[in-house]
Order: structure tokens, then sequence, then C-alpha cells
């Protein structure tokens, strides 16, 4: 039988000290220690475990996207799913299409129930892993997917919105970056930034810019397109519409109205305009154009679809009742109750309005049929 020599002090000083170096800062208590370990193999059975910090960082080139995928877990762990494909989105455009974060963010969508997303996400995946057992699972999860029925999904407006912070950390740091000159780290920054924030349209004009600084004048223009498709009124579009003077892919807009009027395209207002507003340059494609009259109240929405290389023309014609009853009235037009005014604006068109007036006492009324005639005013200052 061997035996054990007893250790001596300088042996045991030893053994103390390889004990303490080995372990953690923190140790946790043994039962939690169980738990993490049940939770791994769990995740390591079912094709679910979580990426490590190596997998956010595994191209040296690419931007880290530890503080993404950190807080997506997180929000795994409290429930909110969506928001967690949110935060994996911009990881995975951040990094420049890492495998490993792709099959994450596949994952995630398949457990928000977003099918469509995960598939697509999945075949994404295939395309650039070498992973054979993990293309495998992919594969296998595509057709598991397809045999069912998609589950409503709520919207992730919300989930963008409590992603903000991310977003515009994002794009905080792709303007560091453009400082810097490291062009192409910037660029990713911003189009994670886009991902975590989709209203963070600016993202769309700085990664022109930096193409542009990189001379690739294809990518620059296609970028510098989809941020004037979206801000067509911003306070940088006409910037923008400088280096895109002489495109093919641009239309022209001209917008006027019997009365200068505030234009809105695409819910973003055009920064000191108003009509007449002139040939336009705008991309080709479908707008949504608000014209609003203050003084008089009076507004109308229009669908507009300007054609490349072509002049595309709209026109607000607005006429005015200015109302002198008394006593004084409350306005119907069309059975619709406009309220109480002195002069009130009312789109023109050929088919007569039938307006009523009925005094505020409710002893007095009267019916009119009134045409509205684009810029002309009628005086109502008498009861029939």
């Amino acid at each position: 039988m061997n035996s054990i020599a007893p250790p001596t002090r300088i042996g045991l000083l030893s053994l103390v000290c390889t004990l303490l170096m080995a372990a953690p800062a923190q140790a946790r208590p043994r039962h939690h220690r169980a738990v993490a370990r049940t939770r791994q193999g769990h995740a390591r059975r079912h094709g679910m475990a979580r990426p490590s910090a190596r997998a956010a960082t595994s191209n040296p080139k690419m931007p880290n996207a530890t503080w993404l995928t950190k807080a997506a877990e997180a929000a795994i762990d409290q429930g909110n799913i969506v928001k967690a494909a949110v935060l994996y989105r911009g990881a995975v455009a951040l990094t420049g299409d890492n495998p490993k974060l792709m099959y994450r963010l596949a994952q995630v969508y398949r457990m928000s129930g977003q099918f469509v997303e995960a598939s697509e996400t999945f075949r994404r995946f295939i395309k650039i892993s070498k992973d054979a057992k993990k293309i495998a699972a992919a594969q296998t999860a595509i057709k598991a997917m397809a045999s069912m029925p998609a589950p409503f999904v709520d919207s992730d407006l919300a989930a963008h919105a409590s992603a903000r912070t991310f977003g515009v950390k994002a794009f905080t740091l792709g303007l560091k970056a453009t400082r810097r000159h490291r062009y192409h780290t910037s660029i990713k920054y911003f189009q994670a930034a886009l991902m975590l924030d989709p209203t963070l349209v600016g993202a769309l004009r700085w990664i022109g810019q930096v193409y542009a600084k990189l001379h690739e004048t294809k990518q620059a223009q296609a970028y510098y397109v989809r941020y004037l498709r979206v801000m067509p009124g911003g306070k940088n579009a006409r910037e923008v519409r400088k280096r895109l003077k002489n495109s093919p892919v641009l239309g022209k807009l001209t917008l006027t109205a019997s009365f200068p009027c505030e234009v809105w395209i695409n819910r973003a207002p055009l920064v000191g305009k108003k009509t007449p507003i002139k040939q336009l340059l705008v991309p080709e494609g479908e707008y949504s154009v608000i014209f609003y009259y203050r003084r008089y109240h009076v507004g109308r929405k229009m669908r507009v679809f300007v054609k490349r290389g072509q002049v595309t023309k709209r026109n607000f014609g607005i006429g005015v009742l200015i109302v002198k009853l008394t006593p004084w009235a409350r306005i119907r037009v069309d059975g619709r109750d406009v309220g109480l005014w002195n002069e009130i604006g009312i789109p023109a068109r050929a088919k007569p309005y039938k307006v009523e007036f009925r005094s505020y006492d409710g002893k007095k009324s009267m019916i009119r049929l009134i045409t509205v005639t684009p810029g002309r005013k009628l005086n109502i200052a008498r009861w029939k």
C-alpha cells in the first residue's frame, strides 16, 4: 500500500497560494453553481447556448458587440424576447454577419414567434457557416417552422423604443470612428444604429458621407437616396440634394396652393419652405404630402407618386368662408361640425358643400349650398 507523506509547511503554503489563485474573485454558493451548470447543459442539449464574449469579437477588424449581446441576453432573462431580437439585429449589423451571432438571432426570432424572420436568418447563417452540426440544426428548424402556424406577435415598435439608448450609443460611436478616420468601422456602427432604432435616419446620410470619403460613389449615392426618400424635408436634405443633383433616379415635385401653405412630406416638415414649392428634387417613389394653412385652419393629405426624370405637380385649392352672423353661429360642413370661426378655410371642389349654420341659442338656423372656388373668399353676414 502506497503511503502519502505529510505535507511540509512550505508545501502547505504553496498549496494554499495555488488554490487562492485558482479561485474566482467572488465565489458563488454551491447551489448557484449547480443551477448554472444545469442551465448550460440544457442550453447545449437544445442548441440554445448563449454566444460567448469571444463570439462578439471574433473578427478583430469588426467593432465589439458584447455590450449589445449582454443586453440582449438580459432582455431574454426578463422575458422581453422581441427587444432581444432588436438588440441582436444590431449586433449582427455591427459585426458584419458574424455566424455565431446570426445563429443566435435566428433562435431569438424563433423564440419570439417571428418564424418568417427566423427562417430567413437561418438561411443566411447556412450560407456563411462552416459548422456542419449547426447547419443541420438550422435546416431542421426551418422545416419545423414551415409546418407551424405563425402566432400573433406584438409590433416591435415598443422594442425599438426601449432599445433607443443602444441605437444612440451606436450612432455616437459611429461619429467618433468617423472623426478618427476609421471609416469602415463607422459604417458598421451607423448600420447597427439603424437596426436598433430606425428613426435615426441621419445615420443613412452619414453612411453616404463616409462612402464618399472612401471614394465609393455608387454606395454613397445609394444611401443619400435612401435618406432623401425618408426625409425629403429634413434640415440636411438640401445638402444631400446637392450631392445627388445629377443622379438619374431623381424626379421633381412642384407643390402649389391657393394660399401659402406649410408642407410636410412623409411626416417631416419642409423646413423654411411654404407653397409654392417648385421642382423639389426627390427620388422616384410614392410620398405622403400634407398641405396646411394655419390662418384658416385647413389642410389636406395627398398621396403622390414621383417618376424619375419627370416633373410631378400637385395643387391644393382653398376657398374661405368669412362668417359675420349675429348672433354667432356654429358651423357644420357636409354634416361635420367644424366649430366656431369668423374665418374658415374649405378645400375647393366642383360639387357644392351643404353648410349648416346654427345660432348658439338655437333660435336661428339656415342651410346653404356653397360652391367653394380656389382663392376666393365668401362673406356670410345675414341669416335667411
